[in-house]
């Protein structure tokens, strides 16, 4: 008799596991269709403020953070890859739509590998180095601003390529960086006689940013304002760094200076 009675409270208890996970799959779907909504009309405010106005218009009429607006953008631009790709919001599961909200798809994922650097940073850049022999993660856009002698685009694959005189790598996000970053201290004081690397300053802890402190480091006072090749909430969710490696430690600290505090490891020759 006790058996029965308990197998009875499990059934029940299966019973309602199962209805509370439908109903979280639904609120995931109607959350997901939320965020598009949003999207849209935060693509078409954007239009409509101009360029410049963005971040101030957003932050002054609306409740949304930038890195979430960002994100309800991307996936209004982007709708139709995720319908396409999983026939309909319909069939979709609580993970799949989290992952979405959070970016965590090869296509959304891809998007922000793509920002340019504006050309205030690079103009610095030259003021360094006096020109840019080569910039190994780029593209034709991006090109038009850093003036590179020359430069690989993701078809090149600048990771397989050679790599020399001086360089600016602004490396794609995610776990590219630590490949291209991996990359340029193998090859400075090699073939690399100089570089300036841009990086993400919230990566001070990890394994790849280490050798960073072995060169010269502006930390920016500010969030960049990254070009981008398509309509998006334009400035960065976090700060940035740039390391500068090469024989100009003093030339850098000086000119990098306006965008932030210069700084080196203790113990190594001051600038």
């Amino acid at each position: 008799m006790k058996n029965e009675i308990v197998k009875s409270e499990l059934g029940e208890l299966a019973k309602q596991i199962n209805e509370a996970h439908d109903q979280c799959n639904s609120a995931f779907k109607y959350t997901l269709n939320y965020a598009i909504h949003a999207g849209d009309c935060l693509n078409k405010a954007k239009a409509k403020v101009g360029h410049g106005n963005w971040l101030p218009w957003l932050e002054n009429n609306t409740d949304v953070p930038q890195p979430t607006a960002w994100r309800y953008m991307e996936l209004s631009k982007h709708k139709n890859w995720i319908i396409a790709n999983y026939s309909s919001l319909n069939n979709l599961t609580m993970d799949g739509a989290l992952k979405l909200l959070k970016g965590g798809t090869p296509m959304l994922q891809s998007m922000s590998n793509e920002w340019y650097t504006p050309s205030e940073y690079l103009d610095a850049v030259r003021e360094v180095m006096g020109n840019i022999d080569l910039d190994p993660a780029s593209c034709y856009e991006a090109n038009k601003t850093v003036g590179a002698l020359r430069y690989y685009t993701e078809e090149d694959d600048g990771l397989s390529q050679p790599w020399y005189g001086r360089v600016f790598l602004n490396p794609p996000y995610g776990k590219l960086t630590s490949e291209f970053a991996t990359k340029l201290y193998e090859e400075f004081d090699s073939t690399v006689s100089e570089a300036i690397m841009l990086v993400n300053s919230r990566a001070t802890d990890a394994d790849w940013f280490q050798p960073c402190f072995e060169g010269v480091i502006c930390f920016t006072d500010h969030r960049i304002d990254f070009d981008a090749p398509s309509e998006k909430v334009s400035s960065s969710t976090h700060g940035s760094c740039f390391v500068y490696f090469g024989p100009n430690e003093r030339r850098f600290a000086e000119v990098f200076s306006r965008f932030g505090n210069v700084v080196r490891r203790w113990g190594q020759v001051e600038i």
